[in-house]
């Protein structure tokens, strides 16, 4: 596989099922927050649709009726193969709206762990146009465990399809040296759905989250958190920028420590 091919996957995935169902899901803001950094968020509605088309006409309707627009947080598309398991919000793909119905994000491989071997579970970087924030951005963080939205920051930008193919590549040559055949190559591509996220910091802590989870702000965020939020994604850059440095100098030395256990194994 060469890179043109690569790209032509990462933004046009072969999707497997065919025979689908579309649930759309309205989440609500439920309460105030206590603070100035988070606010309470639920599922109040969930629809099925038998096609796109519908989907995209009632999502208008939503917008555009009191009834259910009043407090509206954002909208989840999810297309649902039958006879597959999606429990826990799997998808094979989902499209997120913002209250005012504007698409704010989209997923670009399939999350059904039944496709897990598959090409189409395989994510192999963004496009430009695919990433709506960067590093700097203050966004809104969607916790759906939790039920709540907080502030954060942007401290690195999902992994594009340059990136990606760099690192098909390093797995390549490791796969060379291993005695791997070329064709098992993709096979031991490893970034999947959960390697699409965004690294976003907030006032204490750094963490990834999903592509489909980061939303622009939807208040006014105060200056006081806006310097906050600043400050700690400067020292999440920093904690980056000294981890890289730490991983690249440790390299070589667990390589020695590997070479060492396997002349053990060889003496025994």
């Amino acid at each position: 596989m060469n890179f043109e091919e690569f790209k032509s996957l990462a933004l046009n995935p072969q999707y497997l099922h065919d025979n689908v169902v579309y649930r759309v899901d309205l989440h609500y803001i439920v309460e105030p927050g206590k603070n100035d950094l988070e606010f309470s968020v639920s599922k109040r509605h969930s629809f099925l649709y038998p096609d796109l088309k519908t989907v995209e006409f009632m999502l208008k309707r939503f917008v555009g009726k009191e009834m259910f627009n009043k407090d509206l947080f954002a909208i989840y598309v999810y297309e649902l193969p039958f006879n597959k398991d999606v429990e826990n919000n799997l998808y094979q793909r989902l499209w997120v709206y913002d209250n005012r119905g504007d698409l704010i994000s989209q997923s670009v491989c399939s999350a059904l762990v039944e496709d897990i071997d598959q090409s189409c579970a395989k994510f192999r970087g963004r496009s430009p146009r695919q990433i709506f924030f960067q590093p700097g951005d203050i966004v809104e963080i969607y916790d759906h465990y939790n039920k709540t939205v907080q502030a954060g920051i942007v401290v690195e930008s999902p992994l594009t399809i340059e990136q990606c193919w760099k690192i098909r590549e390093r797995i390549k040559e490791e796969c060379i040296k291993e005695g791997i055949p070329a064709e098992e190559v993709d096979y031991n591509y490893y970034l999947y759905i959960t390697d699409d996220s965004y690294l976003v910091a907030d006032i204490d802590n750094q963490t990834t989250v999903r592509t489909t989870n980061v939303f622009p702000v939807s208040v006014p965020v105060p200056d006081k958190i806006r310097e906050r939020l600043i400050t700690s994604s400067r020292s999440a850059q920093k904690r980056l920028t000294d981890n890289n440095q730490n991983k690249r100098m440790s390299e070589s030395t667990a390589l020695k420590r590997l070479q060492s256990f396997i002349n053990l194994l060889n003496s025994l």
